[in-house]
């Protein structure tokens, strides 16, 4: 696959969730697409203190003598973090869904054409201490036509619709069609490349009421 999935310019919003797969109907069982589209929907940067606060006290102890000047240590990846501080991409193993074989991707959809349409692929990964998967949505203003992955389906393809209500609480799975493809859903996509276009064998595609 020719797309340099790892080599867009995204803007870093993880948050915790479960990414699903399958089909079923009913609460039970369901409960990982509630958490997912949830965690997806509530994606946002979370900021540190600001240390403009604490910088007056900061000044006044170093001018003392009582503490060193702040000191940034660069890490592996290249990115700044405070002395004791550790980046948040260092915990992360992202998924490379650029190889041959089955794959699966993410993404909401940008264009949309009869037979086909185009996604603004979504970063994936596992958190290595075991607090479960993430997802990473590009930003506005680094959305464009370099970063869409066009998925094309057939009549063989199969659709699922993930429905989730009451505020999450609640998860039903049915069967859909392509006809419920919508500009800006939020689709979990399971097939292969086929150069640079993705053959989709099973298109999930989620809702939140």
């Amino acid at each position: 696959m020719i797309k340099k999935f790892r080599n867009k310019s995204m803007l870093i919003a993880a948050a915790a969730a479960i990414l699903m797969c399958g089909c079923g109907d009913g609460k039970a069982g369901n409960d990982g697409d509630a958490e997912t589209l949830n965690a997806i929907e509530n994606i946002s940067v979370q900021e540190e203190v600001s240390q403009e606060e604490n910088m007056p006290d900061q000044e006044e102890d170093a001018a003392q003598g009582d503490v060193p000047a702040q000191e940034n240590i660069s890490t592996e990846n290249g990115q700044e973090t405070e002395e004791g501080e550790t980046a948040p991409e260092d915990s992360i193993v992202w998924d490379d869904p650029t190889g041959e074989g089955i794959q699966t991707i993410h993404g909401n959809i940008r264009k949309l054409e009869a037979g086909s349409f185009a996604i603004e692929q979504a970063m994936t990964g596992t958190l290595e201490d075991g607090g479960g998967d993430i997802m990473v949505m590009a930003s506005t203003g680094y959305e464009g036509e370099d970063a869409l992955v066009t998925v094309k389906y057939s009549d063989d393809t199969e659709f699922i619709v993930s429905t989730t209500t009451d505020g999450g609480i609640t998860s039903t799975k049915r069967e859909g069609s392509s006809g419920e493809l919508e500009m800006d859903s939020l689709l979990e996509i399971t097939g292969s490349w086929e150069g640079e276009i993705f053959l989709a064998d099973k298109i999930s595609i989620f809702i939140s009421k």
